[in-house]
C-alpha cells in the first residue's frame, strides 16, 4: 500500500529555534512532498523538495525546489523508515545535516546543511 502526503514536511524539516544556545533544536528551512509505503511501519519511498525558505540554512547550502532527497544522514530513500527519518531531521543549532540529493539534471551530490 502506498500513501502520498502532500502536506509540508514541516514536522521533519523545520524546528523552530529561540535563541542560539547549544542543545537547542534548530531550523533547517525547507518543506517537501513525501511518499511512503506501508501503514504500521511506513518507509519513505520519495522525498521531493517543495519549498526552500529564503535565507534558510537549506538555501545557503544550495538546496533547490524540485530536487529529490535520496538519503538523510545515510538512511537511503526509498527504504528509510519514516520514524527514523523524522529523528534524523531533528538537529541542534550548529549541527550539520548530511543529505544525498538528486539535482534536476539527474546528477547526485552530497549536501551539508548547517542548522541554525
Amino acid at each position: 500500500m502506498r500513501y502520498t502526503y502532500r502536506t509540508l514536511f514541516a514536522l521533519m524539516c523545520l524546528s523552530s529555534s529561540i535563541g542560539v544556545n547549544a542543545g537547542e533544536k534548530g531550523s533547517i528551512g525547507f518543506s517537501a512532498e513525501v511518499s511512503v509505503s506501508g501503514f504500521f511501519s511506513p518507509e519513505l519511498t520519495e522525498v521531493k523538495v517543495k519549498e526552500v525558505f529564503a535565507g534558510s540554512p537549506a538555501e545557503l547550502a544550495g538546496l533547490e525546489i524540485g530536487e529529490k532527497i535520496l538519503a538523510i544522514d545515510g538512511c537511503e530513500i526509498p527504504g528509510c523508515p519514516a520514524s527514523k527519518a523524522k529523528k534524523l531531521m531533528v538537529r541542534n543549532v550548529g549541527d550539520t545535516l548530511p543529505l544525498l540529493v538528486e539535482k534536476l539534471d539527474g546528477s547526485k551530490h552530497d549536501l551539508m546543511i548547517k542548522v541554525n
